[in-house]
């Protein structure tokens, strides 16, 4: 009977023991539990912010570690071929030709130069590919001048600078054989979101502009500051809602700089 008792309390003390050890390893693998668990939603916001700043700041020269889009085709873009079939049914001749993307499209040009006998070339969201694939067009006019102003779409859309360089140089070479002065405008900076650095690769892409107008004996337009407060942030003043597109305010300026060259 003794003997009884004590197996009872044996079996009642292994009980114990082995309750205490189940709730000690609980507690040890709760916290592991929880720390994975901020680990998981951490990391993708730390690679992202990674990438995002191994894109912004990568130069043309590493390649490498930048996904450059190299099948982006201008003719996705539903405005390009519209406006373009529209621009070829005129034939008239002008003297001034502003050709670029939307920020050309939307400049009202006639109104801001009305004796001038000039003609808007601006496609909305084209790039420099598009603009040389209808230079054909532009020069078609025998115009005696010619203001570029492209580049901030191919940033956007992940074009390489070194293609960009390479069809600008080719849009500037073809009025060059003819005997046209052209002139190429620096990209306007935009009004960065927080986040973003996108300026940063407008100056970039400026830069080689300014060298590829030196190289080919091209007037080199430098509007960027003109955009700029005193303390170097982009005013926005200047610009619509989106902070890409220019106001009446920022047009006034663009003309006002512009001016100079169109009546000389």
């Amino acid at each position: 009977m003794k003997q009884s008792k004590w197996n009872i309390l044996l079996i009642l003390l292994l009980g114990i023991s082995l309750a205490g050890n189940i709730a000690l390893s609980a507690r040890i693998l709760q916290p592991t539990a929880q720390s994975s668990d901020v680990t998981l939603q951490e990391k993708p916001e730390a690679a992202t912010d990674e990438d995002i700043t191994s894109a912004q700041n990568t130069t043309a020269s590493d390649t490498e570690e930048t996904a450059y889009n190299t099948d982006y085709d201008f003719h996705s873009n539903a405005q390009y071929d519209e406006r373009l079939s529209i621009f070829e049914l005129n034939h008239s001749q002008a003297d001034v030709i502003f050709a670029g993307d939307s920020i050309t499209q939307k400049y009202l040009v006639n109104e801001f130069f009305p004796d001038v006998n000039l003609l808007n070339r601006g496609i909305g969201s084209d790039v420099s590919a598009g603009l040389l694939d209808r230079m054909d067009e532009i020069l078609s006019h025998d115009p005696n001048k010619i203001f570029i102003l492209i580049g901030i779409n191919d940033i956007g859309k992940t074009i390489s600078p070194d293609d960009t360089i390479s069809n600008v140089s080719q849009c500037l070479q073809l009025c060059n054989d003819q005997n046209i002065q052209v002139y190429l405008i620096s990209i306007l900076p935009v009004v960065e979101l927080e986040g973003q650095e996108y300026n940063d690769e407008v100056i970039a892409l400026n830069q080689q502009y300014k060298a590829l107008c030196d190289s080919q004996n091209v007037t080199y337009l430098d509007l960027y500051d003109s955009f700029l407060n005193e303390d170097g942030s982009v005013n926005a003043d200047n610009y619509g809602p989106d902070g890409v597109h220019l106001n009446a305010n920022g047009y006034t300026i663009l003309s006002d700089f512009l001016s100079s060259y169109i009546y000389q």
